[in-house]
């Protein structure tokens, strides 16, 4: 298999304890307006490790994630996601295995904004690996356009 990173990053004109106010909570679907994906809590508060979240398409496709790490002094939570391989009803192009993500803010004091910062990692077949970097990119971009939105509520 290939090991894959991928990251995304942008500016968001909020302070950042404003931002970490409404993206601190793991319970996605509070703010990821994503227009063909629901987000659910299926455990947890989205305040506490171990905190679960159930991401489905409009085809009933998709996957669980898991809260592994959070701090709200260092502003990131750290999650994985609970399904391996191609399960039945994967929203993914390929094989998804061992994955967690960091969605990381820091404040750029010179601005009074927040730099976010989303990193994933994982592994997939060798001949996915392009479609599968794809797949999670869209995902983190659109999550950081819903991010910057925020800024103009």
């Amino acid at each position: 298999g290939a090991h894959v990173k991928v990251r995304r990053s942008t500016v968001v004109h909020l302070p950042l304890p404003k931002l970490w106010e409404t993206v601190g909570d793991f319970n996605l679907g509070k703010w990821f307006k994503h227009p063909t994906m629901t987000v659910t809590m299926k455990s947890g508060d989205g305040h506490t490790v171990g905190s679960v979240r159930e991401m489905r398409d409009r085809d009933g496709k998709g996957y669980t994630q898991t809260l592994l790490a959070m701090s709200d002094i260092q502003h990131f939570h750290t999650y994985n996601v609970n399904e391996q391989g191609q399960w039945l009803n994967s929203p993914f192009p390929g094989d998804l295995l061992n994955y967690v993500s960091t969605l990381q803010l820091r404040e750029i004091t010179s601005t009074n904004e927040t730099f976010v910062e989303w990193t994933a990692n994982f592994e997939t077949s060798a001949d996915k690996k392009e479609d599968m970097s794809r797949a999670i990119a869209a995902i983190f971009e659109g999550g950081l356009k819903f991010m910057s939105a925020l800024a103009s509520q």
